[in-house]
């Protein structure tokens, strides 16, 4: 992985339609920034390490190609082995910049890991997965997923990590407790 100092990478919607189509038409196409890689196939927080750039604003890009649950249906299967990747809302359509052409679509999904109590556990792992409207001349179905990290600004902690100091600080507080009406 390389380290390009001042190199920044942030493209727009319409500038990832852009890659996308161009990458849905020539399957070899390939982007330095924009890694192809079996998304699911990896928890979240192991996917940051197989980006070709390392970035502390904690967003990673990559194109995939999405797996369907089902031969004939377009119901992507999103499952990982700790987890699965949940829509949020219905999503956006992506348009041309002054236009009113829509060019794409925009879904946000958030991770849920399966917790051992059969509790699902949101997480601090949310993806933007981008897909260009279809037509019969591409060779290859592909989409770009945004991965971003969302950490507890007010703490600098992961949410994830935030929780873990809140049960830990409420147990403390608890034996404190219990500690002080047996004594």
């Amino acid at each position: 992985m390389d380290s390009l100092v001042g190199f920044r990478f942030h493209p727009t919607d319409e500038e990832i339609i852009l890659l996308l189509t161009l990458k849905r038409f020539d399957p070899g196409f390939s982007v330095r920034t924009i890694k192809e890689i079996d998304l699911y196939s990896f928890e979240p927080w192991e996917l940051p390490w197989h980006s070709e750039i390392q970035s502390e604003e904690e967003v990673w890009y990559f194109f995939c190609e999405p797996y369907y649950k089902y031969a004939k249906s377009k119901r992507a299967h999103r499952r990982t082995k700790e987890g699965y990747w949940k829509k949020t809302g219905n999503g956006s359509k992506i348009k041309r910049k002054y236009s009113t052409e829509v060019i794409g679509t925009k879904k946000i999904l958030s991770f849920l890991r399966d917790d051992t109590a059969a509790k699902k556990a949101k997480t601090e792992w949310v993806i933007h997965e981008i897909a260009v409207e279809d037509s019969p001349d591409y060779e290859k179905d592909f989409v770009v997923c945004r991965l971003e990290r969302k950490r507890d600004k007010k703490h600098g902690v992961s949410k994830d990590q935030s929780s873990q100091i809140l049960t830990s600080e409420r147990n403390h507080v608890a034996e404190a407790t219990e500690r002080n009406h047996v004594a």
